[in-house]
């Protein structure tokens, strides 16, 4: 999980009945840094205690329970400290995210993704949401022009069906960028400004 000297594991629940392994892990650090400027600040309080779901232990359940620390910066304010297991606002370690996405990768959709990875869909787009904006990020897109070409809900809908208007089949090649405005361009904006719909070999209709 990629624990420092600044956590401790002080606690692991094992649970057959319920499938289910509970991992505790408090704060045990003395110095806190913020996480906005990074200058060295005390600690406010404890955020209230959060749980973040963990690759399986064989084919049990596995949660990770902790509080953690808000520094108190006299510039930034109080904020809660990342933790080395998630990024910011998830409820998934960054392992079993890892291992998410490998699994939508292969399958026809999200909710097939959803369905092997025993999660709602709402879960797993999250989670691909997250990994296509750390994907953009080490991307350069200066030299991709935006309304390059357009798609309307219309033409998506042929395309992925009606059902999955929201959550494309995964098909590889350069973005295609649209100027939000109509309600189906609004969509289609939304979809490829998250990296999620690609072309390659289907004809798209330029305007």
């Amino acid at each position: 999980m990629g624990l420092d000297a600044d956590w401790l594991v002080t606690k692991v629940d094992f649970m057959p009945e319920a499938k289910l392994v509970d991992i505790r892990i408090e704060y045990c650090g003395s110095k806190l840094d913020c996480p906005e400027c990074k200058k060295r600040c005390p600690q406010a309080d404890m955020a209230p205690e959060r749980t973040w779901r963990h690759l399986n232990t064989m084919q049990f359940t596995t949660l990770i329970h902790a509080a953690v620390p808000r520094s108190k910066c006299s510039t930034c304010g109080v904020l809660t400290i990342p933790v080395p297991w998630a990024g910011k606002h998830s409820r998934f370690t960054l392992l079993f995210e890892y291992m998410a996405v490998e699994v939508i990768k292969v399958c026809s959709g999200i909710l097939a993704a959803s369905k092997l990875l025993g999660m709602d869909w709402q879960a797993t787009q999250s989670i691909m949401d997250r990994a296509v904006e750390r994907g953009l990020k080490r991307r350069n897109l200066d030299n991709v022009r935006s309304s390059a070409m357009r798609l309307d809900l219309g033409e998506l809908t042929a395309l992925i069906g009606p059902t999955q208007a929201c959550f494309p089949k995964r098909i590889s090649s350069r973005p295609i960028l649209a100027n939000p405005g109509e309600l189906g361009r609004v969509c289609v904006w939304k979809i490829v400004a998250n990296g999620l719909f690609y072309a390659s070999h289907h004809r798209l209709s330029r305007r």
